[in-house]
């Protein structure tokens, strides 16, 4: 629910991103070949395959919230969550995600002056499951123990409390696009350490009492919220780090 933009540009930044996607994915379908190519004695070999098709992960982490041109929308705080993944088809595969984010927001009243209306914070916290397709970039193997990983998804992000602010603004639930950069380094065949960096986009719209105000005599109040320059939605990239634990297993 963070950096502006409006509901043609949040379709072309999500067109964007997944063509990038597929693009890299070309790329590592491309380069996967080669790995195999490099002659290495297997005993010495930096790759390794992995034999698992499946795994389960639990993390940990810190999500950066954004909190939007108006102020109201989710702030940083302290997030879990858990992944199912099955490879699918060579350096693919299929990421189904839910996370729980504890976060907070302020809240406004467009009725009060500039310097009284904002209070808060208040509790918003978020869950949002995803499920998305990713690419293991040295294919099925890891090399030197390590598996780096990107991936694109699409979620929901649900919003815990969607009660409507005194300034008109609802904080509600939304679609999100999920962007992914990781690592996986193998601690055993069965275990690996996971470490993630990803962005969760969460898209807002502005009443109009933001742009103009007026008290509860109907007189106009300023400065306003936000001034007429401010388009009425906004698209925020609220990006996240994390660590955790994967246990690898056949089903």
């Amino acid at each position: 629910m963070n950096r502006r933009t409006d509901a043609p540009t949040h379709r072309r930044t999500g067109a964007l991103a997944r063509r990038l996607f597929l693009c890299v994915c070309c790329v590592g379908a491309s380069v996967r070949p080669a790995f195999a190519q490099v002659g290495h004695d297997p005993s010495s070999s930096p790759f390794r395959d992995i034999t698992t098709k499946q795994s389960f992960s639990v993390y940990g982490g810190t999500f950066f919230g954004n909190e939007a041109v108006a102020g109201v929308g989710a702030q940083s705080g302290p997030m879990i969550g858990g992944r199912i993944r099955t490879a699918l088809s060579g350096p693919i595969d299929l990421l189904i995600s839910t996370v729980y984010v504890q976060s907070t927001r302020m809240v406004i009243d467009a009725t009060q002056p500039a310097a009284t209306r904002k209070s808060g914070p208040v509790d918003y916290n978020l869950i949002i499951p995803d499920i998305a397709l990713g690419l293991t970039l040295t294919g099925n193997k890891t090399w030197h123990g390590l598996a780096p990983y990107v991936a694109m998804g699409m979620g929901y992000v649900i919003a815990t409390h969607t009660v409507v602010d005194p300034g008109g603004y609802k904080a509600g639930s939304g679609f999100t696009f999920v962007p992914t950069f990781g690592l996986r380094a193998r601690v055993t065949r069965r275990l690996m350490l996971q470490f993630e960096g990803r962005d969760n986009t969460i898209r807002y719209e502005w009443p109009l009492r933001y742009y103009n105000p007026i008290d509860i005599n109907g007189n106009p109040i300023t400065p306003p919220v936000l001034n007429g320059s401010e388009k009425n939605t906004q698209t925020t990239h609220n990006f996240s780090l994390t660590a955790g634990l994967s246990y690898n297993f056949n089903f």
